[in-house]
C-alpha cells in the first residue's frame, strides 16, 4: 500500500481568476480561504491486482475529466501495467465549481477549465507519488454507525449511517493511510458562506491523520434525497450547542465522525490481501430539459452521444420568451463499478445515489412530496 496528497486549493483574490463556489445557488465568489483543498490517493496491490483510489475535495468531475487523469497516470507509470484508477469527490458544498452549475448566472458557466486541467494533473500527481511510497502492508477494515449529525431532508426518511473505515499499517504497525467512507453532504457551511472549506472532512481528515499518522481519505455514500448535517443540532464535549452554519460545528461534526472510526478500527483484525474490480460503461439516456440547455449554452461541457457515437448536433428550445441553443443527442456516457477489498464492497456509482436505492425503504403508496412517487418496493 501506497499513499499520497497533493494540494488543489486555487487561488482566492482580486489578481486571480474569480472562482464560484459550488453546490448552492449561483453568484457565490469565493471571498478568503479557510482550509487546503487536496487530491488524495491510496494505492493498493495484492498479488497482480493494482488498484488506485483518489479523492478530491471539490463538488464533483465529469467523466472526461476521470478519464484524463488516468491517461496521465498511465503516461506517468509506464511500470504499473494494470493499474486501475477510481476518481471520487467528497461532494463539498464550499469549494470552487468544478461541473459548470454554479458561476455567476444560471447561463454563465462557473467551471474554469484551466483549474481544472490543474486539478487533474494533481489527482495524477497524487496517485504516482502514491504508487512510488507503496511498501508492504496490512490491511484491518471495520464497521460502525454514526447517525447524530444527519438529517434526511427529503421524503421518505431514509438514512444509510453505517461508517466503514479502512485502515493501511506497513510491518513496523505504522499508519500508511486511513479511509473513512460516511454518506452525508459535506455542507455544514449554509448557503450563505462565501469561504471556501473543505467543511467537515477537513476536521475528519486532520483528526484520523493526527491520531494515527500517514493519509486519510474520505469517500462519501448513498447521499441523495437529501442526507445534510444543516439544522441538526449539534454539541461538542462539553454539551455547548454549536452555531448553526459554523466551522465550530464543522469541526464537531468531522472530529466526533472521526473518533467513531478510529474507535472502531482499534479493534479490527487483518483481512485477507484480496482485490477485485470490475467496470463498465453505460450509455444513460439524456431526458433532463435543463442539462440539454445548459449543455447547448456551454454551461455543461458534457459530450452527448446517439446510437454509441457522439453526436455535436444542436437544436433549440423555447423557453419562457427565448430560444436556446440544446444539444440534440440521446444519451450520456458514464462508467459503474464494483470494488472489492477483502470482505468490503464499494458501489462506484457516479452521482449521489439515494439511500431508499441502497438500503430499501420506498413506501407503497409514496409519502406526499418524494422524490419517486412512482418507485417500486424492492
Amino acid at each position: 500500500a501506497g499513499a499520497a496528497a497533493v494540494r488543489i486549493t486555487p487561488p482566492v483574490g482580486s489578481a486571480y481568476p474569480k472562482v464560484w463556489l459550488a453546490g448552492y445557488g449561483t453568484g457565490r465568489l469565493a471571498s478568503a480561504i479557510h482550509d487546503d483543498l487536496y487530491a488524495r490517493a491510496l494505492v493498493l496491490e495484492a498479488g497482480d491486482r493494482r488498484v488506485a483510489l483518489v479523492a478530491l475535495d471539490l463538488i464533483g468531475l465529469f467523466y472526461a475529466d476521470t478519464l484524463a487523469i488516468r491517461r496521465y497516470v498511465a503516461r506517468a507509470l509506464p511500470e504499473a501495467a494494470g493499474l486501475k484508477v477510481i476518481v471520487a469527490c467528497t461532494h463539498v458544498h464550499a469549494g470552487p465549481d468544478t461541473l459548470g452549475l454554479w458561476g455567476p448566472t444560471q447561463t454563465v458557466t462557473g467551471r474554469d477549465p484551466g483549474y481544472v486541467e490543474k486539478v487533474r494533473r494533481a489527482a495524477a500527481e497524487a496517485v504516482v507519488k502514491a504508487w512510488k511510497s507503496r511498501r508492504a502492508a496490512t490491511v484491518r477494515i471495520a464497521q460502525t454507525r454514526c447517525r447524530e449529525y444527519i438529517r434526511d431532508a427529503r421524503l421518505p426518511e431514509v438514512i444509510d449511517d453505517r461508517l466503514t473505515v479502512i485502515g493501511a499499517d506497513d510491518t513496523r504497525g505504522r499508519a500508511i493511510a486511513t479511509l473513512v467512507g460516511w454518506a452525508n453532504h459535506p455542507e455544514v457551511l449554509p448557503p450563505q458562506n462565501t469561504i471556501l472549506t473543505a467543511d467537515y472532512p477537513h476536521y475528519l481528515i486532520g483528526r484520523v491523520e493526527a491520531t494515527r499518522g500517514g493519509v486519510g481519505l474520505f469517500v462519501n455514500g448513498a447521499i441523495g434525497g437529501l442526507m445534510t448535517p444543516l439544522k441538526v443540532p449539534v454539541k461538542n464535549g462539553d454539551g455547548v450547542l454549536m452555531a448553526e452554519g459554523s466551522f465550530e460545528k464543522a469541526a464537531v461534526v468531522g472530529e466526533g465522525v472521526a473518533r467513531r472510526a478510529l474507535e472502531a478500527l482499534a479493534t479490527a483484525r487483518p483481512v485477507p490481501a484480496r482485490l477485485a474490480l470490475a467496470t463498465t460503461q453505460v450509455f444513460v439516456p439524456l431526458t433532463n430539459r435543463g442539462f440539454r440547455i445548459l449543455s447547448g449554452l456551454g454551461v455543461i461541457p458534457r459530450t452527448v452521444y446517439t446510437d454509441g457515437r457522439v453526436d455535436t448536433s444542436t437544436t433549440t428550445t423555447r423557453y419562457w420568451w427565448k430560444k436556446l441553443p440544446t444539444v440534440a443527442g440521446r444519451d450520456v456516457l458514464t462508467e459503474v463499478g464494483l470494488l472489492d477489498i477483502g470482505p468490503a464492497r464499494a458501489a462506484l456509482i457516479p452521482g449521489e445515489i439515494y439511500p431508499e436505492l441502497v438500503i430499501g425503504g420506498i413506501p407503497m403508496p409514496p409519502a406526499h412530496g418524494a422524490d419517486f412517487p412512482n418507485a417500486p418496493i424492492e
